[in-house]
């Protein structure tokens, strides 16, 4: 989709900036790619930087959706998160 290319940009604060631009009309950041994953999932498994995790959030992203294996985004950041990104999920109501 549109919305991941422009998350995977090259120059990723660029990327980040259509991102929003995009979400801000109706872009749907919760859509599932071709390997059943949102954004915010791809991100939290450390495909995608952090950043991208806080951004997604702040967008709307939903910080509870699943993979194909039930997989949240607090279980793909393991043991190893980072205390920040863990608290973000929880403000944006991760359970």
């Amino acid at each position: 989709t549109v919305l991941t290319d422009m998350a995977t940009l090259d120059q990723r604060e660029k990327g980040r900036e259509y991102l929003a631009w995009m979400a801000e009309r109706g872009g749907k950041v919760d859509h599932r790619l071709a390997d059943g994953r949102t954004l915010l999932l791809k991100a939290c498994a450390r495909d995608l930087d952090g950043e991208l995790l806080l951004l997604l959030l702040e967008l709307g992203a939903d910080p509870n959706a699943t993979d194909a294996k039930g997989r949240t985004c607090r279980t793909l950041l393991g043991e190893g998160a980072d205390e920040s990104e863990l608290e973000a999920l929880r403000a944006h109501g991760a359970r």
